[in-house]
């Protein structure tokens, strides 16, 4: 019995059953999907970035003499707060739509309970309010780390 076959059948034995069970929890089938739901928007702001900060000199001298010396204000100061500044909020809300879409209960409430929740969660700054950081990845990390 070669190394390749004894590989396959520690897998087939051991990590299939694991994988089995892992991958029918509900729980991790709604952070699947909740994070699944905030993928086009990922999309939209990784495409704005990659415009925005296009990694040929020779382009953006072209778009600067096409559309004016600060060409790509509308990357960081509209499109990015809108899309990648909120994925975790986003996925607050996937999150808890999907989970009570599989509990087949009406799902809209629950995905406002989420964002509810991932509110209750961010950390308040002196003063009050909430860190615009939050709302970003550095968010979805900490909504992550509270589910665990």
């Amino acid at each position: 019995m070669g190394m390749k076959e004894k590989f396959t059948g520690f897998v087939e034995s051991k990590v299939m059953p694991f994988v089995g069970v892992v991958s029918t929890n509900k729980i991790l089938l709604a952070i699947r999907d909740g994070l699944v739901l905030s993928m086009p928007v990922m999309i939209v702001g990784s495409i704005a970035i990659v415009i925005g900060d296009f990694p040929v000199k020779a382009v953006q001298d072209f778009f600067a003499m096409v559309f004016g010396e600060n060409w790509n204000w509308w990357n960081w100061d509209v499109i990015n707060p809108a899309t990648m500044g909120l994925v975790a909020l986003f996925t607050a809300c996937g999150v808890g739509y999907s989970y009570a879409k599989s509990h087949e209960v009406e799902p809209l409430p629950a995905g406002i309970l989420g964002i509810v929740a991932y509110f209750l969660l961010l950390v308040q700054m002196d003063g009050g309010g909430f860190a615009a950081d939050d709302f970003g990845q550095r968010g979805c990390l900490r909504l992550s780390s509270a589910a665990s």
